[in-house]
């Protein structure tokens, strides 16, 4: 289980280390630099954090909701049965923590900064 320590403005700390930058989390634990529309959860983002079994994708929309989900990111990811969680980063972090927690195979897109 990959658990979220800390979140504040422009950055995030997984597993201990620190990252200045967005980041995605795949559902193996494994963690990446966001890339992509930094301010827009894009398909092509659905299409990177559908892979390793995904049940649930959280995304932070960043410390005061910046980010907006595009609706072909949404409709792909409910063509393909899974849930998609979207709230600022700090209640998105807690959200991640929780689902995981209980099991789930969670991915995740975290916008650190607005």
């Amino acid at each position: 289980m990959v658990e979220i320590q800390e979140s504040s403005f422009g950055s995030i700390t997984v597993r201990g280390r620190r990252y200045n930058h967005d980041v995605w989390i795949l559902a193996d634990g494994s963690v990446e630099e966001r890339k992509g529309g930094y301010h827009m959860f894009l398909e092509a983002e659905v299409q990177t954090l559908i892979k390793k079994g995904t049940e649930v994708i959280v995304v932070g929309t960043g410390t005061s909701g910046c980010v907006e989900i595009d609706p072909s990111a949404e409709q792909l990811a409910r063509a393909r049965g899974i849930e998609i969680v979207c709230d600022i980063t700090p209640r998105a972090v807690e959200e991640y923590n929780r689902l995981t927690s209980k099991g789930k195979k969670v991915a995740a897109a975290f916008h650190v900064t607005c």
